[in-house]
């Protein structure tokens, strides 16, 4: 089989184009009672020019309909298609049997079908020969649970178009287990929370984890809120037991970019092996720890399928101090971006990420659908009543597309908290990185949260941001400094702005954000 053949195979397929097409597809859902089952077992499917292996995840439909017949929607995990295939129940009501040869979609670039296919397949070489003395596969019906027959890592139920080449997916070891409905960990009514310091090594992004997480107890029950940094509104739940805290594995934690995400923990040499999360909690210093397990952020509840994957872990107090002024960011590590909280708020995949080549930080929404809505939130900053704080950013964007953010002040490191206006809502359309500043001063002395809100307008590029600073200043009668690097930007102590373009009397002034006299 010649590798291009599989590029066409990403194209496939959209079901309601094969209508006309001959064998005709079932496209309609079939009468009858449908069921919903999750997935489990493993997958082959192509990327680019190359076969990858990942596990089944989300879930699939079936009908069982009159006849003895039964109707299974996408059966392929990885190969998305609107078609139904179609098979028959045994009289007692413990074996599906499928024909092969049923079609599951139509490529019109190739004006070929494809159809469900028993193939061999070669790891080595990444190739698949239909194996076509199988004219059927079979389903065991047992305790709950629909079991594929027949299959391994080099026999696997597949696609495969009329010609018998490959299409580049298939799948073995499938399982189907009656699915029931996910719930989202919920903290009882009036759950008052403290806020902590979770540090962490992450498998997947290979770096120093740094970000605030929120944690309440509730009798024996302990919930913590934002325990993966890039779901900082997910909760999830333990219990008390002397010095251990248990967190129950396959905990549902929401979605994130139409994936359903799940906890579970395995052993930090083993991750076939799954286990509930536990965390050693030394009450006296108000501290929880693991050094032995994987903390896993799955896709799947049955199987490891990570997006991030975390070890090491010290969870500390941190109280209301918050860190001190001056407060620097340059994002020249990784771990200095760690300390950050991203939240994709409008949950399309595109966010703000750390650039390491570049040494700052970029959000970027190329090809995106939805306009920008993702925070970037500092760590918690300490800033104290009556006392004026100037906070900068760099900024640019990249391309002739403008980009646009704001800046506000929070309570803590969630969107939803970020109610003071620090930056107003501005246009970034310089190539290079430009300096923007606000004034800031609070009421109440504690620990705040700056948040970068990209607002950016969907489809555009590349918004990039360096050297945050938090500086005390002294200057008095301006409430906030507007957000452009113009020099025209000239203050009164008593704000009002001034045109220089006259020039300035004697006295002293606010230009930029910074205290000048002129003499």
């Amino acid at each position: 089989m010649k590798k291009s053949t599989l590029v066409f195979a990403m194209t496939l397929i959209n079901a309601a184009m094969a209508m006309a097409q001959t064998p005709a597809m079932i496209t309609e859902q079939p009468q009858g009672e449908l069921k919903t089952y999750d997935r489990s077992g493993y997958s082959y499917y192509t990327t680019g020019y190359y076969v990858s292996r990942g596990v089944q995840t989300g879930t699939v439909d079936i009908v069982f309909g009159d006849n003895s017949k039964v109707y299974i929607k996408q059966p392929l995990a990885k190969l998305l298609s609107d078609a139904w295939i179609e098979g028959t129940l045994s009289d007692d009501g413990k074996t599906i049997t499928v024909q092969m040869g049923q079609p599951i979609g139509y490529n019109e670039e190739r004006t070929d079908s494809a159809l469900i296919r028993v193939l061999d397949y070669d790891e080595d070489y990444e190739e698949a020969e239909v194996k076509n003395n199988v004219k059927q596969l079979t389903y065991t019906i047992s305790d709950g649970k629909i079991t594929l027959n027949g299959t391994s890592k080099s026999v696997i139920f597949g696609a495969a178009w009329t010609s018998g080449e490959w299409t580049g997916f298939g799948d073995y070891n499938t399982v189907y287990t009656a699915h029931v409905a996910d719930e989202l960990v919920t903290p009882p009514a009036g759950l008052q929370t403290e806020t902590y310091a979770m540090e962490a090594e992450g498998y997947v992004s290979q770096s120093i984890q740094k970000y605030p997480v929120y944690i309440g107890f509730s009798g024996a029950d302990v919930y913590i809120k934002g325990f993966f940094s890039d779901m900082p509104n997910a909760w999830i739940k333990g219990s008390i037991e002397g010095d251990k805290v248990t967190f129950k594995k396959g905990q549902y934690m929401g979605k994130v970019s139409n994936s359903d995400y799940y906890l579970i923990a395995t052993p930090t040499g083993n991750t076939y092996q799954f286990e509930d999360l536990v965390l050693d909690y030394d009450a006296a210093a108000e501290t929880f720890t693991n050094n032995t397990q994987f903390a896993i952020e799955s896709t799947s509840k049955n199987q490891v399928y990570l997006t991030e994957a975390l070890s090491n872990i010290t969870i500390k107090k941190t109280g209301n101090d918050g860190l001190e002024v001056p407060f620097v960011e340059d994002f020249s590590t990784k771990a200095g971006f760690g300390s950050w909280t991203v939240i994709d708020a409008n949950n399309d995949g595109y966010t703000w990420n750390h650039n390491s080549l570049g040494g700052n930080v970029e959000y970027f929404n190329m090809m995106t659908k939805a306009d920008g809505d993702d925070w970037l939130i500092s760590p918690a900053i300490k800033l104290e009543a009556g006392k004026n704080y100037i906070f900068s950013v760099d900024a640019k964007n990249s391309s002739v597309y403008p980009e646009k953010m704001e800046v506000k002040l929070g309570t803590n490191a969630q969107a939803e908290t970020m109610s003071t206006e620090v930056i107003a809502p501005t246009e970034i359309s310089n190539g290079t990185l430009t300096t923007y500043k606000g004034l800031v001063k609070v009421e109440e002395t504690n620990a705040y949260y700056f948040g970068i809100h990209a607002i950016s307008a969907q489809d555009q590029m590349t918004l990039t941001i360096d050297n945050v600073k938090v500086e005390e200043d002294e200057t008095t009668g301006i409430s906030r400094i507007s957000t452009t690097a113009d020099t025209s930007d000239i203050f009164t102590l008593q704000g009002t702005k001034v045109n220089a373009k006259a020039g300035l009397a004697p006295g002293i002034y606010v230009i930029n954000g910074q205290k000048r006299i002129v003499k």
